[in-house]
């Protein structure tokens, strides 16, 4: 997992997620990421069930087939919110 250096040695103002590798859904780099630094904002990619970002409390999600227009948006709306 690449997760845990990436952001020893970067600051990201926000993560884009995709938990599902290989059909099987992963978690446990958003928890990590969660764990180490709460109030980044992540944004993942998902199919369109919200309960999934819910429960894991990320800032967004985009459904696997969606538009750039759409995916560019959302990450606006993300960073204009305060930290």
């Amino acid at each position: 997992n690449l997760i845990p250096e990436l952001l020893r040695s970067f600051d990201p103002d926000l993560i884009i997620l995709d938990p599902y590798v290989r059909g099987e859904m992963h978690w446990e780099s958003l928890e990590w990421i969660k764990k180490q630094k709460p109030h980044l904002p992540i944004l993942i990619f998902a199919t369109p069930y919200k309960e999934d970002s819910h429960q894991f409390q990320v800032d967004s999600w985009v459904a696997k087939s969606f538009l750039f227009d759409d995916l560019k948006q959302k990450i606006i709306k993300i960073l204009e919110k305060p930290f």
